[in-house]
């Protein structure tokens, strides 16, 4: 793990996060070598895991999934994607901003709902069919055809 504490934030910079899956384990120290030339810091630092792809990627029955959080100014972001796109060992990647519980802690007055309460329902004997003569059924179909 890359340091946590986030001293010396820059006013301009915003945090993000990236998963990514990875042909090899060279390509981590591949995208944090880019995300270094772009200026990002980063905060916390996952150790990739290898997993198996649901369907192959770029001719690749696994993969290495990993993801990091980092600081970033919003301009360099958008280099940052593209340079990643032309990484050979970076089959995909996503950036979202911002964790979630972030988002939860800004909003004090925003709670998550409460579950809802259903009533019990009393459980009963199970009811039997009420059974209906062929004379019934014939009445009930006059009716509705009147």
């Amino acid at each position: 793990m890359v340091g946590n504490a986030m001293t010396n934030v820059d006013a301009g910079q915003k945090e993000y996060e990236i998963s990514l899956l990875l042909k090899e384990e060279a390509g981590s120290a591949a995208v944090k070598n880019l995300m270094a030339l772009h200026g990002c810091t980063i905060t916390l630092d996952n150790e990739p895991r290898r997993i198996t792809l649901a369907y192959p990627i770029k001719k690749e029955p696994s993969a290495l999934f990993g993801f990091m959080r980092f600081l970033a100014e919003p301009q360099s972001l958008k280099e940052l994607s593209k340079a990643l796109e032309f990484e050979p060992s970076c089959l995909r990647f996503l950036v979202i901003s911002e964790s979630f519980e972030k988002e939860a802690e800004r909003a004090p007055g925003l709670r998550k709902a409460a579950p809802v309460r259903g009533e019990r329902i009393q459980e009963s004997a199970p009811r039997t069919p009420d059974i209906v003569t062929n004379e019934e059924l014939e009445r009930k179909l006059e009716e509705i055809l009147k």
